[in-house]
């Protein structure tokens, strides 16, 4: 399934409006926000219809999985709007995981757990915003983690990389020419590690991929409030910090970045990230130069020079952060 769909959900009580524009698409919150009551209305419009007194208003069906058959019943569902509530003992597991890598629906995961085989991103993961109105509740989501803690006041000293592979590479090689340190975590469960008491008062700035870090955002942004001296960058991926600087000037790059979800196949890309690496990789293939890799450091060297570095920089939020 590909692009952005708006659903609105109206009971006798509650009108609820979602926009969805990834797989994946995560719903927590405290009790008695709404999120049970938005699944067993789309559990009752499914059962009884029109008679179920709700209307789903969507561009695609939207359906409930649960039981113990979900399996068999995720095979005959297809371009959908696929609802799986906390109850379902199956939401965390490598089953769930695999049998939904290379479907065709959108998922809503209304869940208070992070689920650690799904790469979502951490710009969806949302709370339900409740207004009332006379009789009537308006439902809204509402973005959990807002924007990165950003602030053009600070200058970072240390650099710790989730990626170990040529992100890693990229941001030690800023910090070489810079006279700064950057040490990788080998992988985004190990980031939270990586944030300890410190004697001084240096910064580090933390560089994730936000594409795919959304089940490690909850523990990394406690220790990040608690702990003093971190900073969090979160862009998509490597991979979309350079496609973004426009280094390799090719303006249809800069049209899908504007939306990616009008060209990234759900049924062909677990995660936002993987279908920059794809983009970056091909654009280089154009451009005669070093097809991208991440698992090949000659692949970057073209964007390490000092020139493309500072486009890089200056193209995003490092800009307040590094100097160039």
């Amino acid at each position: 399934m590909i692009g952005k769909y708006e659903l609105e959900i109206t009971t006798r009580r509650v009108d609820y409006k979602l926009t969805l524009e990834r797989n994946i698409t995560i719903l927590r919150g405290n009790s008695a926000t709404g999120k049970s009551t938005l699944y067993r209305a789309v559990k009752q419009y499914e059962d009884d219809g029109r008679a179920s007194g709700i209307r789903i208003t969507c561009d695609k069906p939207c359906v409930v999985l649960e039981g113990k058959n979900w399996e068999n019943d995720l095979r005959e569902i297809n371009q959908s709007i696929v609802f799986v509530d906390e109850g379902a003992k199956f939401i965390n597991t490598e089953e769930f995981a695999s049998a939904i890598k290379n479907s065709d629906n959108y998922y809503v995961l209304i869940t208070r757990q992070d689920l650690c085989n799904l790469p979502y991103s951490i710009h969806e993961i949302y709370e339900l915003n409740t207004d009332k109105i006379g009789n009537r509740m308006f439902c809204k989501q509402q973005r959990i983690y807002k924007s990165d803690n950003i602030s053009e006041n600070v200058m970072v000293s240390n650099i710790i990389t989730e990626d170990s592979k040529t992100g890693y590479e990229f941001y030690n090689e800023y910090a070489i020419s810079h006279n700064m340190i950057c040490e990788h975590a080998d992988g985004k469960t190990n980031v939270s590690k990586r944030i300890i008491n410190k004697s001084n008062s240096d910064v580090t700035l933390i560089v994730v991929d936000g594409a795919a870090y959304g089940s490690e955002m909850n523990n990394t942004m406690i220790l990040i409030n608690s702990i003093p001296g971190y900073i969090l960058f979160t862009p998509e991926s490597f991979e979309w910090l350079l496609l973004n600087s426009n280094i390799l000037n090719k303006p249809y790059i800069l049209d899908i970045l504007k939306e990616p979800y009008n060209y990234i196949e759900s049924s062909e890309f677990f995660s936002w990230e993987n279908y920059f690496t794809e983009l970056l990789n091909k654009a280089t293939r154009e451009s005669e130069v070093v097809p991208y890799s991440k698992g090949n450091n000659k692949s970057i060297r073209m964007f390490t020079t000092e020139k493309n570095m500072k486009k890089i920089i200056e193209s995003s939020d490092l800009r307040y952060l590094l100097k160039t």
